[in-house]
């Protein structure tokens, strides 16, 4: 393995494994940007996620996370910057994640029992978090 925190596909796999799992279909190309992208162009007003008090369409949760990504990077988040996300399964979190994957920076989920008052310095320190983003009061909403 390498000296990087996490292994990459190099470390697991030589090249005639990976051709194999393309040639297989069992990875594809696309990213999941594009995937959301393709979605939305073909059935825009189809839901795409749903929490169980709100959902978004394809269409919805596209826009959202293009608006969301672009601020981000207007504060500074670049591509392979890791931020650590604290939501609930809420239709946010979905937004988050596709905003985060859509401008090439890497979402670290943070468990609940890692809270606020949690030991999140010490958890985390070690991957040069870029920001992170948090329910702001830790409850549902009503």
């Amino acid at each position: 393995m390498s000296e990087r925190w996490m292994p990459s596909v190099a470390d697991r796999y030589d090249d005639e494994k990976v051709r194999s799992f393309y040639d297989s279909g069992v990875w594809r190309p696309e990213v999941h940007s594009d995937l959301l992208d393709a979605w939305c162009l073909r059935q825009p007003q189809r839901v795409a996620v749903s929490d169980g008090t709100s959902e978004l369409t394809y269409a919805e949760l596209r826009g959202q996370s293009y608006r969301l990504g672009a601020a981000l990077r207007r504060m500074g988040v670049e591509a392979g910057d890791r931020v650590v996300v604290q939501l609930p399964n809420w239709c946010e979190f979905a937004v988050t994640y596709a905003a985060l994957a859509r401008i090439g920076a890497v979402m670290v989920a943070l468990a609940g029992l890692l809270g606020p008052d949690g030991p999140v310095d010490e958890a985390f320190s070690p991957m040069a978090v870029t920001m992170t983003l948090a329910d702001p009061v830790g409850v549902a909403r009503g």
